[in-house]
């Protein structure tokens, strides 16, 4: 285990999103893990390290609420695809031909890709769970690359998998006991949650005891909703008495205004992937509605298969989009828009408090205070696109760059250093990426020949015709 010393962090612009302040000059003393003290000076000679941030920003990490890190193995391989071609593709053909080497691989580099990226802490959504071993290779990868992690075990049954697990029964029983033999303290760095099979696609009955299951062991239950399958939004958990404030229901792009009133007066969350949304016709993101109705939110970047990795990005797709929204009743009426409604410190308080809530882990990170994790970065300001800077959050929000993060700290463990990662040969990884790629879609390739006969829409359509029927009955 990494040990983590007591490091000063000197002379920086220390931003936080909950203030509505700038960002003031001071220092910050990281002990261990946690942060100990937040001064204008902080007058100490017993430290192991000091790094000097002066013309910097230091603000709290990213949290990205969603994301299928398990993908980074086939980056932008879905670029131009729709949801339904994804779904094809990766969910019932690529995802198959997985071996758990591909996902530890996977998760690794996904990972230290959102480390350099800003991004220490992240909901990994991984249903590419086809046997233990597989379980047991994503969480390693993200053990391994030294980032916050909520790993949410997947109970969906991949397609030509390893066929490791009989019967639905037989994935909650190896949850649990997963829980109990892989994962200690809930306030580890890597903590245990669970990713809902898709709704409507198995039997509701199955639904409720993955809850169960998910309740019994761990903090956060991530669950894809709206996007494809089942489109009732809240309606079969407020009918079931299961929503809670434990419950990330992801895009969520068809919920009315019932369906978000019920998710936020259960203390739940909504979290956004603007880029894949937008691109496979899921629909517009919510970040307009939910602000109005004062539901928590998070940002995701979902796929890397498709979209960016940066969650810059998706949290200025968000912001643009908000405002669109929000600026259109004048448009219409042939008038201009006297004041914008959501600013760039709103929507980098949704990156990192926000989506810290929205995964269970609000007490702990997401915010630069006393007590709390050190997961911090340092966005240096020395490029021309940075220079000179007016106020904290436009910059780091709408002008830095991922290269412009210079140093990362999760855990009070400095993960990049200078720009560069630490610990890890890039190249070396690179190549042994490269060679799992080249595997999983030799292998992928031939996979379903014996069913293409049967389109995935024709199966999504019955399948959700049938439990849809099934529930209006009950």
């Amino acid at each position: 285990m990494v040990s983590s010393p007591r490091i000063l962090v000197r002379q920086g612009r220390i931003f936080d999103p909950t203030s509505r302040r700038d960002a003031a000059v001071g220092d910050l003393l990281i002990d261990g893990e946690k942060i100990a003290e937040i001064a204008p000076t902080i007058s100490i000679s017993d430290v192991d390290e000091i790094i000097d941030a002066s013309g910097a920003i230091v603000s709290p990490g990213f949290v990205d609420g969603h994301r299928h890190v398990w993908q980074t193995n086939i980056r932008g391989i879905a670029a131009d695809w729709s949801l339904f071609e994804y779904l094809h593709e990766i969910r019932m053909r690529i995802a198959g031909a997985y071996r758990p080497e591909d996902v530890y691989l996977g998760n690794l580099l996904g990972s230290l890709e959102m480390i350099d990226a800003g991004v220490t802490t992240v909901c990994d959504h991984s249903h590419i769970v086809s046997s233990p071993e597989h379980a047991e290779a994503a969480i390693r990868g993200l053990h391994d690359s030294g980032i916050r992690a909520v790993y949410a075990h997947g109970f969906y049954d991949v397609p030509g998998g390893h066929a490791a697990f009989p019967s639905h029964r037989d994935r909650l029983i190896y949850a649990k006991n997963l829980r109990k033999l892989r994962f200690g303290a809930q306030d580890a760095r890597v903590t245990m949650g669970v990713a809902l099979s898709e709704l409507g696609i198995v039997d509701w009955a199955e639904t409720r005891a993955e809850i169960e299951v998910g309740r019994e062991i761990g903090r956060h239950i991530s669950v894809h909703n709206s996007g494809v399958g089942y489109q009732g939004g809240t309606a079969w958990f407020v009918s079931e008495g299961l929503l809670g404030p434990d419950i990330l229901h992801v895009h969520a792009n068809r919920f009315t205004d019932n369906d978000l009133v019920a998710v936020r007066d259960a203390g739940g969350a909504i979290c956004i992937t603007p880029e894949t949304e937008l691109q496979m016709g899921m629909g517009f993101p919510m970040t307009h509605r939910c602000r109005a109705l004062n539901v928590n939110m998070a940002f995701g970047a979902d796929i890397v298969s498709a979209c960016s990795g940066d969650l810059l990005t998706q949290a200025r797709l968000s912001l643009q989009v908000a405002r669109a929204f929000e600026n259109q009743p004048a448009i219409d009426r042939g008038s201009t828009v006297d004041k914008i409604d959501m600013n760039c410190n709103d929507a980098f308080r949704i990156a990192t408090r926000g989506g810290a809530e929205s995964i269970g882990l609000g007490s702990s990170t997401g915010t630069l205070e006393v007590g709390k994790s050190a997961d911090i970065i340092i966005v240096k300001q020395h490029g021309w696109h940075l220079t000179p800077s007016c106020q904290s959050a436009p910059s780091l929000l709408l002008q830095a760059r991922p290269g412009d993060i210079s140093t990362v700290i999760v855990a009070g463990v400095v993960r990049k250093r200078d720009g560069r990662l630490q610990k890890f040969d890039l190249g070396a990884l690179n190549q042994q990426m490269e060679a799992s790629r080249d595997h999983v879609l030799a292998s992928a390739s031939s996979y379903g020949d014996g069913q293409s006969h049967i389109t995935l829409r024709n199966l999504l359509q019955d399948r959700i015709g049938r439990h849809s029927e099934r529930s209006s009955r009950e």
